[in-house]
């Protein structure tokens, strides 16, 4: 109703925003700026950050706002308060970024399926020329887990950023290198970012964001650790970086 009032209402965004207080509720979605990224979040979470149906939406509709109001094929659409989802997404610190925005990072419009947005926690890198990911296999040997940090941590010191996965393995021991170089290392995940995969590797996703890092993801709040989510997400990690280094491929 308040989204309403403001969009069809003389009334001055300041005073609009009072008359929210005044009935306790939130002021963040009178701004039209924001309107986007509400509805762009409440599609992903409907359709479960399904790219096929997303992009249909968004080539029908022309933006996410038109597509939330006017599809009709939406499942449990009545059950959904796109404001109250965009709420837990502030409440955890979290940005979402969409591929118009000017934040958007240039590289990663670069391939053949760029994400819609991605959510993120901490900061994205500046220089998106001097980054390079690191990936392998969960089951690495303790020769390509030493080697996975020995060139983050060199290539770190040289002023290359690190970009991985935060899995077991390869990408783990990447991110430490990186740390330990005092580097800036940015992980992908295959979940939305409510919570860390692995559990195991939730302490170095902290140390991550503790040293001027980023986690970043395309799926919403909730959405779990599936295994084509993996694949998928491995089209970001090569879009966020110039190259990539393979320790023991599976």
């Amino acid at each position: 109703l308040l989204l309403s009032y403001a969009r069809n209402s003389s009334t001055s965004y300041p005073d609009i925003i009072v008359y929210a207080l005044t009935l306790n509720q939130p002021p963040l979605f009178l701004i039209g700026k924001m309107d986007e990224a509400v509805f762009y979040n409440a599609l992903n979470i409907l359709n479960c950050s399904d790219y096929r149906k997303l992009k249909e939406l968004k080539l029908k509709f022309g933006n996410w706002q038109k597509a939330w109001q006017q599809e009709e094929d939406l499942p449990e659409k009545e059950t959904l308060d796109p404001e109250k989802e965009w709420l837990k997404i502030k409440k955890l610190g979290i940005k979402l970024i969409l591929f118009e925005s000017p934040e958007f990072p240039r590289i990663l419009k670069e391939i053949p399926w760029p994400p819609f947005g991605i959510y993120v926690l901490g900061v994205l890198p500046k220089d998106e020329s001097a980054s390079l990911a690191i990936v392998g296999t969960r089951r690495a040997t303790e020769t390509g887990k030493s080697s996975a940090k020995k060139f983050a941590y060199e290539l770190s010191l040289a002023g290359l950023k690190i970009v991985s996965g935060l899995a077991l393995g390869i990408d783990a021991k990447s991110h430490e290198g990186c740390l330990e170089a005092h580097g800036e290392t940015l992980a992908v995940l295959g979940n939305g970012l409510d919570y860390f995969y692995p559990k195991t590797n939730s302490k170095l996703a902290e140390k991550i964001l503790a040293s001027r890092g980023a986690i970043v993801s395309e799926y919403p709040l909730g959405a779990p650790a599936k295994n084509y989510h993996f694949l998928e997400r491995n089209r970001i990690i090569s879009g966020l970086s110039r190259g990539v280094l393979i320790i023991e491929a599976p």
